[in-house]
């Protein structure tokens, strides 16, 4: 059989038509995991990694955990250094393979439903489909059936790149982040496949720049409709069930969470977009999902538990996820609608497409016909309750705040630093009527209480004074003297010695003069009562008129009565109590002894240092009784080990016991104790620990200093929750904290909406067209592309702060994901961002590529900049176009809240391509930077990159060739990093205003560029509004680079630093692009 055809190749098992393609094939089409080591060398010798080891330990073998801290290597010689870059390869394969998975899944499906020969037409206006593929694979595609090549080039790189994470298989920390560049390049190449097929399979937007917006947001979804609620990032599934509905006229609400919510509103704008991942616990609990239907990604593993609780039946799609569910693919649809209706089954796995949507869209209708006859039949009995349905998993919630102990054990557990008990301490002070009457009753029980006790006392008191009813004679006031016994008796009570002093008698007033000093030590004034004063302190007596004299009396107990109220309120010392009283210390001891004679075990007497503290015990000897468990401590530590709050309760409970007193120390540690109780569960002894504590804060008078939220506060704070729950898994009295939090904040939920564009996927060849010379030129400042999850208190808020912020600017902003629910939903006025600005590819605008997948898109834009405007081949020619992205292209990613390992590998992509890209303060747990300003030499890899140097021209860290004539010179350090994890809102925006500084700006734009650097360092660096960046002057390389409005400020701080010009060049960091002689 003879085979005539043109541009035809055959091999054993893979037939390939070469399509027509203008450019001529560059040096490195489908690239192995070495092949383009030598641009990973040029970048990560400028960008130097920044290791951060959280967990300093390796368990990848089972001659492990080795330690690997403070230089020590495993059984196998790793060191930390090389393990955390392996684990980043992890990280990245991880994501990579998560999208080539979803894309392998959606291509089977998408030929199996459209055949082989469906156009991919995915853009208008548009010759250049996909440059990611065909940058790094060399290949054109016309038809959904070519992209299965890009497909199996990816696997089988993902498959010797997981081979080197294998123990003994790779030992360079340069050749694992290299390696960890590559996964990332190979993760847009997936993600681009995904979207192109979807695009021209399901009919997406096609770059269209103003797709029709979606709604957006918890209060979009209509809820007298049966719900369907889709959770994931592969579309198929929910567009599966929108066909269904459509197809039989059932009016049914099909809306979704994550990525695949993106992708159901460019398949449908009627489709309604709930939110980003946070978005799902607070969802499933609400109840208004009738069913849910679950693909793959970015699903939370507890979906099904908390489905169980409602009674709703989860739907798994894909083999990526099945949940432990049956599957059901084989049976008949009638057989699975009946298990699901019965609870025969929680869910199923079902694959089959078809069968899906009929499933889902009938088992919706028929719960949500249950639901209603549910509330129908408790109306009619009207007890309110629904015995066969859960109608959500927040009710009640509020009540069991009652519950907390204030350990907390919730805060620890956050992942992202929320003040979780404040908050639910709050909670049950202000929204908790049980609580609240709760407390009622028992500041009812405390006051009879307390009144008992006043009335015992009272008691108490009277048969003392009945006891002592007889009052005590002192002196006979005729008998003042010198020499009078009773008198000088009377006066040792102050500390006054007879020797020393004299006494002036006049009228009603007796004075005792010190002789030395002729000083008044002591008066006595006589009417009706004798009146001492003493050190501006006076004293009472009674006086009686007996046979014609008058004699000075004492009411028993007196002064007794004021030793006992004063050591009820605090200790004393002898001296501070002889000192409150007006009296001896000698006199304060008779007293003491006096009191414990009579009243066995009423004092308490502690030692601390040279002094000896006296207090009063109260109650039923609370303190001796504490004191005699303590001394049962066998100094185990249990409680210091359980103390959720890191307390050294241990050294306060050996402090008792020892009978060392509290001092500084144990004072901290009283004040800082919560009182929870946890402490003593693990005691060995049973000591009542809690116990302990409140006797030692009421003898030392500490008061809780608790602080309570207001109600505008409390919603403020949960709108900082992620709603991720790990807290509840936390929580020793199992308080549903995010159910919590659910029912406070459900009114807000429910007038959460918005508009969003659901969309539009690729950038038009025209509007690169457009943009390309301004972009290189540096006079749009820059491209700023915000992706990825938004997971972070206030995260969505802040991004559209930062995101408005640039727009404003005339950078060109696009986001993709959950950034841009984000975005739409915590940052709105009367218009949200996706209302106020348009959706072109142009300076000043807002542009959102669509779903995870889209972002292939954005670093695609940048390759077309270089292929369309400045005339570079795409076609498999890697290292030159990400030279030219490098030196030219001002853009930035952003990744404000990262959580998946998808955010590693689509960064890793972009770094690749010499885009820097921002992590947010999470981003510090990827454990991994790439910085400029970093000196860190890789472990055993300084020869590879001596011998670059000396044979394959690799430049020193900020120099570049000038393509002219092959020049050495100088460059500024821009951009200064590859990756960077930001603390602040402010430091990223201070960050992307100098990121996007290239050496390849002309002056115009240069001066553009640093006009904005200059105005939002003053706007929020805080240093003033007249203060200068300190790397300024790296970035001017001549006077045309200076902005003028700023010019004669800038010169003068110029001087200042010994500022030089320097020469504008067409920099490239590749030798080959150089014209070297």
């Amino acid at each position: 059989m003879a085979i005539k055809s043109k541009n035809l190749k055959i091999s054993i098992g893979e037939v390939e038509e070469e399509r027509e393609y203008k450019e001529l094939e560059g040096p490195t089409p489908n690239p192995d995991i070495a092949d383009l080591r030598d641009w990973d060398l040029k970048l990560l010798n400028r960008y130097k990694p920044k290791y951060y080891g959280f967990i300093q330990q390796c368990q990848f073998c089972a001659l492990g955990p080795c330690d690997l801290s403070d230089n020590r290597k495993g059984a196998c010689g790793m060191t930390l250094e090389r393990h955390l870059a392996r684990e980043g390869l992890q990280l990245a394969i991880t994501g990579a393979s998560a999208h080539a998975a979803h894309g392998r899944h959606l291509i089977e499906a998408l030929i199996e439903k459209s055949g082989r020969n469906f156009p991919l037409d995915t853009a208008e206006n548009t010759e250049v489909k996909s440059p990611n593929i065909q940058l790094v694979c060399g290949y054109k595609q016309e038809t959904i059936g070519d992209l299965e090549r890009g497909l199996n080039y990816i696997e089988g790189q993902i498959t010797k790149l997981a081979s080197c994470l294998n123990v003994g298989t790779e030992s360079s920390d340069f050749d694992f982040n290299s390696k960890a560049l590559h996964a990332g390049m190979l993760d847009h190449v997936g993600m681009e496949i995904c979207d192109i097929a979807q695009i021209a399979a399901l009919n997406f937007p096609k770059g269209e720049p103003n797709p029709k917006l979606a709604e957006f947001g918890f209060g979009s979804v209509s809820k007298e409709k049966p719900v369907i609620l889709c959770i994931g990032h592969n579309v198929l599934a929910g567009a599966s069930a929108i066909d269904y509905a459509e197809a039989n006229n059932k009016d049914v609400e099909i809306c979704g969470i994550c990525c695949t919510a993106l992708d159901l509103g460019r398949y449908r704008t009627g489709a309604k977009i709930v939110g980003p991942l946070s978005y799902q616990l607070p969802y499933i609990r609400s109840g208004i999902a009738d069913i849910v239907i679950s693909d793959e990604q970015c699903i939370r593993v507890d979906i099904l538990e908390n489905l169980k609780k409602l009674k709703t039946p989860l739907i798994a799609t894909t083999d990526k996820y099945v949940s432990g569910l049956e599957d059901l693919s084989d049976e008949n649809s009638e057989v699975i609608i009946e298990k699901l209706m019965s609870r025969e089954i929680p869910g199923c796995y079902l694959h089959t497409l078809e069968k899906l949507g009929e499933v889902a869209v009938k088992v919706a209708v028929m719960i949500k016909e249950r639901k209603i006859n549910e509330r129908k039949r408790a109306e009619n009995h009207n007890d309110g309750k629904t015995q066969n349905l859960n109608l959500n998993l927040y009710e009640g919630a509020i009540k069991k705040t009652s519950d907390c102990i204030n350990c907390g054990l919730c805060i620890k557990s956050c992942p992202v630093g929320v003040d979780n008990r404040l908050i639910i301490r709050s909670i049950n002070k202000i929204f908790n009527e049980k609580e609240s009457e709760t407390n009622e009753k028992a500041k009812d029980e405390k006051a009879k209480d307390e009144k008992a006790k006043d009335e015992k006392a009272k008691d108490e008191k009277a048969e003392e004074n009945k006891a002592e009813s007889k009052a005590q004679f002192l002196f006979c006031w005729e008998d003042v003297s010198e020499n009078n016994v009773d008198f000088i008796k009377f006066l040792k009570r102050w500390n006054i010695e007879s020797k020393d002093i004299a006494i002036s008698k006049e009228d009603n007033v007796v004075r005792v003069i010190d002789k030395c000093t002729n000083s008044d030590l002591l008066a006595i004034k006589i009417k009706d009562n004798i009146i001492v004063e003493i050190k501006n302190e006076k004293f009472e007596f009674i006086v009686k008129e007996e046979n014609g004299k008058l004699n000075i009396y004492e009411e028993a107990g007196k002064l007794k009565n004021k030793i006992i109220n004063l050591l009820r309120q605090k200790e004393y010392s002898i001296t501070s109590l002889a000192k409150e009283i007006g009296c001896s210390r000698q006199y304060i001891y008779n007293v003491l002894e006096k009191i414990s004679k009579e009243k066995n075990n009423e004092i308490s007497k502690r030692a601390f240092g040279k002094n000896t503290y006296y207090s009063l015990i109260k109650g039923l000897n609370e303190y001796y009784k504490i004191t005699e468990r303590v001394k049962e401590c066998v100094e185990c530590g249990n409680c210091t080990r359980n103390c959720p709050n890191n307390i050294q309760i241990s050294d306060l409970i050996i402090s008792i016991k020892e009978g060392k007193g509290i001092g500084a120390r144990e004072i901290s540690i009283l004040k800082n104790c919560a009182m929870c109780g946890l402490c003593q569960e693990k005691c060995p002894k049973k000591i009542n620990i809690k116990e302990v504590v409140r006797v030692e804060r009421e003898r030392t008078g500490i008061k809780d200093e608790l602080k309570f939220l207001t109600r505008e506060e409390i919603l403020e704070s949960i709108g900082k929750c992620i709603f991720c729950g790990r807290c509840e898994s936390w929580c020793p009295k199992q308080i549903p904290i995010v159910s919590v939090f659910i029912e406070i904040y459900k009114d807000r939920l429910a007038n959460d909406k918005a508009k969003i564009s659901p969309g539009r996927g690729a950038i038009q060849d025209v509007e690169i067209r457009n943009v390309g010379q301004p972009i290189v030129f540096g006079e749009i400042p820059g491209i700023l592309a915000a992706v990825g999850c938004s997971i972070w208190p206030n995260g969505g808020k802040e991004l559209g702060e930062i995101l408005e912020e640039f727009i404003k600017r005339n950078f060109i902003v696009v986001v993709s994901g959950c950034s841009a629910m984000a975005a739409a939903s915590d940052y709105s006025g009367t218009y949200n961002l996706f209302e106020k600005y348009g959706g072109n590819f142009g300076p000043g605008n807002l542009v959102n590529v669509g779903s995870c997948v889209s972002n292939s898109h954005i670093t695609g834009a940048a390759m077309k900049v270089a292929n369309i405007f400045a005339k570079r081949n795409l076609r498999a020619n890697f290292e030159e176009i990400a030279d030219y992205i490098l030196n030219r292209v001002g853009a930035v990613g952003l990744v404000w809240g990262a959580m998946s390992e998808k955010a590693v590998s689509i960064g890793n992509g972009v770094n690749r391509l010499g885009i820097p890209v921002i992590l947010g303060p999470q981003g510090i747990k990827y454990r991994k930077e790439l910085r400029g300003d970093v000196e860190n030499p890789y472990e055993n890899n300084s020869e590879i990159f001596e011998y670059e140097r000396k044979n394959l021209g690799l430049l020193d860290r900020w120099k570049v060739y000038n393509t002219t004539n092959g020049e050495i010179f100088d460059s500024e350090p821009a951009p200064l990093h590859l990756s960077y994890a930001a603390k602040t809102k402010e430091e990223v925006m201070i960050l992307i205003s100098k990121l996007t500084l290239r050496p390849g700006d002309n002056t115009r734009g240069r001066s553009i560029k640093l006009s904005h650097y200059i105005d939002i360092y003053r706007k929020y660096s805080g240093k003033g509004k007249d203060a200068f960046p300190d790397d300024l002057d790296k970035f001017i390389r001549m006077e045309g680079d200076v902005p003028m409005a700023m010019a004669d400020e800038i010169k003068e701080f110029l001087k200042s630093k010994n500022w030089k010009i320097r020469k504008i060049v067409d920099p490239t960091i590749v030798r080959r692009m150089a014209n070297v002689k």
